[in-house]
C-alpha cells in the first residue's frame, strides 16, 4: 500500500453501496441468510479487517495518512519487499530499514492501530510490537518435524542392521 488513493480503491471494490460498488454476487455467497444490504453490511462488511502492507518507500513516506485511513485495521510490514525497495536487500539491522519500520510503527501507534510484522519475533515484541507473525518460524518446525517423521518412517539400512533386522531388499 502505497496512497489512501489506492485504499479508497480498496474501499469501493470490498463495500457495497452507498459506501462502495461492490454487489453481493449472487448466490455464491451461501454463507449469507439473505441479500439485503442492512445483512450483508452488518454481518460481512463490519467484519473486515484490512491490514495495510506497507513494502516501499512510497508507503512509508504516506505512513500517516495510511494509518488514519478509516478503512484501515492495522498495518502490515513486507520487510523483504520494503528493505528491497530501500536498497538494502534483507539487512534487517540497515539504518534505512530499522527507521522504516520505526516510523511505521509511530503512524500505528499514533492512530491507535497495530502493526503486523514478522522476522525476529522476540526481537519485534522487545520493541512493542504484539500483532506478530510466526509463518517463517512454523515452515521451518513443520519442514524440520517432517524430515524426522520421515526418518523414523523410512529407517536405512544401516539402522536395521544395527538393530539385528535383516537389510533392506
Amino acid at each position: 500500500m502505497e496512497s489512501t488513493e489506492e485504499l479508497d480503491q480498496v474501499k469501493q471494490a470490498a463495500l457495497m453501496p452507498p459506501r462502495g460498488r461492490r454487489r453481493p454476487g449472487g448466490m455464491g455467497n451461501h454463507w449469507m441468510r439473505d441479500f439485503n444490504y442492512e445483512t450483508w453490511r452488518d454481518e460481512y462488511e463490519e467484519h473486515f479487517l484490512v491490514i495495510a502492507q506497507i513494502e516501499s518507500q512510497a508507503g512509508v513516506d504516506n505512513i500517516d495518512a495510511i494509518a488514519g485511513h478509516p478503512l484501515v485495521t492495522s498495518l502490515g510490514l513486507g520487510p523483504y519487499d520494503l528493505s528491497a525497495d530501500l536498497g538494502c536487500c534483507w539487512d534487517p539491522e540497515n539504518p534505512n530499514f530499522v527507521d522504516a519500520m520505526a516510523t511505521v510503527k509511530a503512524a500505528a501507534d499514533a492512530v491507535g492501530k497495530k502493526v503486523w510484522a514478522g522476522c525476529d519475533g522476540p526481537a519485534l515484541r522487545k520493541k512493542g510490537y504484539s500483532f506478530l507473525w510466526i509463518g517463517t518460524a512454523t515452515l521451518v518446525l513443520t519442514n524440520a518435524f517432517s524430515r524426522i517423521v520421515d526418518e523414523i518412517k523410512t529407517p536405512n539400512a544401516a539402522n536395521s542392521s544395527e538393530a539385528g533386522a535383516p537389510p533392506p531388499a
